[in-house]
Order: structure tokens, then sequence, then C-alpha cells
């Protein structure tokens, strides 16, 4: 960012429309793409493969516990499938992902779904039931800030980012 990408804000939207994997000199950019492609070789599937932040995590039982005991449901709830609008089931995914360092695939094993494209989706359901319930924004982050403050606690250097395969 500090060599200048663009020069406006509008150039900048362009160039970040462009970058599949990264944005920079074209180097650099090629870079991350040969190193993405390294990695993918091999793999089963592209979900396989993740550019992650490398630190310390919580533990996915820590994290799992934390939102059974805050939403006041039990554990088996988690791994069913639940309502339409349900949030604690994707609630669950966003914090493993977030305070876990899990993978979508993994995310889906922990709570018995099938995929990782199935994460990213109750993800995407859940951001819209957030936009538009502004209680329910505040509940999920009275129940994320304890999250937060353990994961600095335990000095999680998980803001480097690195490649993981």
């Amino acid at each position: 960012m500090d060599a200048g990408v663009a020069g406006t804000d509008e150039e900048f939207r362009e160039v970040l429309k462009g970058g599949r994997w990264a944005i920079g000199s074209e180097g650099f950019c090629n870079w991350v793409q040969d190193r993405y492609l390294a990695l993918l070789h091999g793999r089963k599937s592209r979900e396989d493969v993740a550019f992650r932040r490398v630190g310390r995590w919580l533990g996915a039982e820590e994290i799992l516990e934390h939102v059974v005991n805050a939403c006041g449901v039990d554990r088996a709830f988690i791994g069913r499938r639940n309502r339409k609008g349900d949030w604690i089931r994707p609630l669950a995914g966003r914090l493993l992902g977030k305070y876990g360092g899990k993978t979508q695939r993994q995310v889906a094993e922990l709570l018995g779904l099938t995929t990782g494209a199935a994460v990213s989706v109750q993800q995407k359901r859940l951001e819209g039931m957030m936009k538009e319930n502004a209680g329910l924004r505040c509940r999920i982050a009275q129940i994320e800030s304890p999250l937060a403050a353990r994961e600095q606690k335990s000095g999680s250097n998980a803001q480097h980012l690195s490649f993981k395969g």
C-alpha cells in the first residue's frame, strides 16, 4: 500500500476488482498467484488451500463451549440443522474461523455441515440478519467480546499473514 497502487478512491476500487489474490505491483501479484497455484497442486479441492493467518488461536471446544453458555443452548443444538432464522450455528462458525483460525472446511466438520461452502452460505446469511437487526448485532458483539479479550490475553500474533496449505 505504501507504494501507492492507485491515486484516487475510484482507481483503488478498480484495482481491488482486478486483484484476485493480491493487490500491488505486477511482480508481487504474479508471485502470490504462483504461490497459490503451487499450494493447490496435488490437492483434492481448492478448499484445501488457504492463505490463512498463522498465530496462536483459541481452541475449538473453548469457543463452542462459550457459544453454548452465552446462548443458553446445549452442545447438540449447534450440531443440528435448525430453522432458517437461527443465528447460533452460523455464529459458532464465524467465531471458529475468527478466533479459532479454522478453515471453512474445518468449521463444517465441527458443526456437522457437509462442505465449507455451506459455512460460507451461513456466514452470508448471518451477516444479512445482523445488518437488518440491531439487537442481534448487539447480542453477537456481547457474545464475541470475551473471546476477543481472551485472544488478546493469550498473546495472539494472528495478524501476520502467511501461506499455509
